[in-house]
């Protein structure tokens, strides 16, 4: 008898090792379907924070009119379609010396058509009216008064000419 008893593995001891077996089969499923989730989240989130930027980008640039209000549109990134609500209002910050006039923009993308509950992004920045409108006031900048490559300065948070001196308002 003691021969046969050493032969092999009792039921219950199958039984606990298939039971350890399923938990933790389904613990790494489990896993696997989070990081699936998450990952599909994450590239909603990057790409919408893509198109946000690329809308700030342009009323920076003067590509879209930064006029006060809220704005509403829909725009893609990606295989994914965006709303987005830019809400526009004047911004002046106190400092001891004049600074330019600016625009705070506020962009909020959220994934389409699950509307402004299923918010992805919000990105915020300033432009400034020079800058927004396409013109500098007259003696600014100099010359025609377009707006060319950082000669606003205001952009990067000083307001400089073309050759880097202190330009007044």
């Amino acid at each position: 008898m003691n021969a046969r008893k050493d032969a092999g593995f009792t039921l219950i001891e199958v039984l606990v090792a298939l039971t350890i077996l399923a938990v933790a089969l389904a613990a790494l499923v489990k896993a696997g379907s989070d990081h699936a989730r998450n990952s599909a989240y994450l590239q909603e989130r990057t790409l919408a924070h893509w198109a946000g930027s690329n809308l700030l980008a342009e009323y920076q640039s003067g590509m879209r009119p930064a006029s006060d209000g809220d704005l509403r549109g829909n725009t893609t990134m990606g295989p994914y379609q965006f709303g987005y609500q830019a809400s526009i209002s004047d911004y002046t910050a106190k400092a001891p010396f004049p600074l330019p006039a600016v625009k705070r923009i506020d962009v909020r993308v959220w994934l389409m058509p699950g509307g402004e509950t299923e918010q992805r992004a919000l990105v915020s920045g300033l432009s400034c009216h020079e800058a927004a409108t396409g013109f500098h006031p007259a003696g600014a900048a100099g010359g025609d008064g377009r707006v060319r490559d950082h000669e606003c300065g205001c952009l990067s948070g000083a307001a400089l000419g073309a050759a880097g001196e202190r330009v007044q308002p």
